[in-house]
């Protein structure tokens, strides 16, 4: 994923000064009044910025007590609208602790923690009074792979292996909650054993033709990434061999594994076409939404998120004939 974080940079005098002995820090303030907004305009560049003058209040904080400072920062016409000050909002703010003792501010951020838990409570209530079973699914494998992150990152697990833990336990979760502890969860997490296997090697053979450096892509986010689609596309395709074999346990081998093909490439287009749109809207919105045009170094990484898709959507496709082939295999002539 492409997140972009808008923030005013301190002025040359501000971090010339800002070495620090305790190291930056980020803290919430709540502006209580706007002192001063003037409009500078340098005619001979055609450059214009905004400088605004604002106090703010900072509650106590690890044994500091409360405090309200007077803040000074320019803006300019680039700055999103939501990053200028305004009474009564709270924001983040960069805490610079000079030599002297003294601490320096700079507005980076809207505070947006104070509504997180009410927008998150109304998600749940309604995926749950819509959905009911099939909305509270989600929640706990999302749940599942939160947790085991979380629990991976405080055992200090290298990246790497912290992604393939949490992937392992989101597809169990996932498999668990669909199908329970049946064999149809066993042709579930080997499949996509099989599934994430096949990606790597075309990863690995990627590298051959200077596509990506494997080490790169593998040290960011494509394994985690791949959860929620691998799991969609391996839990849909076992219950449609499943459900086709149990409503014709006539068909031999080869007809069910066709049967269960056809029925199941409707999971790799939902889950092509969520990952590819989200990701173009993101590049498009990045890329474009300064009205800046992109030149090569700006899209450098833009491209190696697209190469990491493309090998994510390749992983998606190749799992619908293993997975039909694995639950052929283990399911034929089977209760399940």
């Amino acid at each position: 994923m492409i997140l972009c974080l808008f923030f005013s940079s301190p002025s040359s005098a501000q971090t010339q000064a800002a070495k620090t002995t305790d190291g930056p820090d980020y803290v919430t303030g709540q502006v209580e009044e706007i002192l001063s907004e003037k409009t500078i305009v340098d005619e001979a560049f055609g450059h214009q910025e905004k400088k605004f003058r604002f106090k703010v209040r900072f509650p106590s904080k690890q044994g500091q007590p409360a405090e309200t400072v007077i803040v000074e920062q320019a803006y300019t016409p680039e700055t999103p609208t939501e990053l200028m000050p305004a009474k009564g909002k709270k924001y983040i703010f960069f805490q610079d602790q000079l030599v002297d003792g003294s601490r320096n501010y700079t507005l980076v951020d809207v505070q947006r923690s104070d509504h997180l838990a009410l927008t998150m409570v109304l998600t749940a209530l309604i995926l749950l009074g819509i959905a009911r079973w099939y909305g509270l699914k989600p929640l706990l494998t999302t749940g599942s792979m939160v947790a085991s992150f979380f629990v991976c990152h405080l055992l200090h697990l290298p990246w790497l292996l912290l992604s393939l833990v949490t992937l392992a336990v989101t597809l169990t979760a996932a498999g668990l909650l669909s199908f329970g502890a049946t064999r149809r969860l066993s042709v579930a997490l080997s499949a996509a054993s099989l599934s994430l296997g096949a990606t790597l090697v075309l990863i690995w053979i990627g590298s051959w033709f200077s596509l990506v450096d494997p080490s790169a892509l593998l040290a960011g986010s494509a394994l985690l990434q791949m959860s929620a689609g691998l799991a969609y596309v391996v839990i849909t395709t076992v219950n449609s061999v499943h459900l086709n074999y149990r409503n014709d346990p006539t068909l031999n081998p080869s007809e069910l594994l066709k049967k269960s093909l056809v029925a199941s490439r409707g999971a790799v287009e939902v889950v092509s076409s969520i990952y590819l749109l989200i990701f173009i809207a993101q590049v498009l919105t990045s890329t474009y939404g300064q009205n800046e045009t992109p030149g090569l170094m700006q899209m450098e990484p833009v491209l190696a998120e697209l190469v990491s898709l493309f090998f994510m959507l390749m992983g998606f496709a190749l799992a619908l004939p293993i997975t039909s082939w694995l639950g052929v295999r283990m399911l034929y002539r089977r209760r399940v």
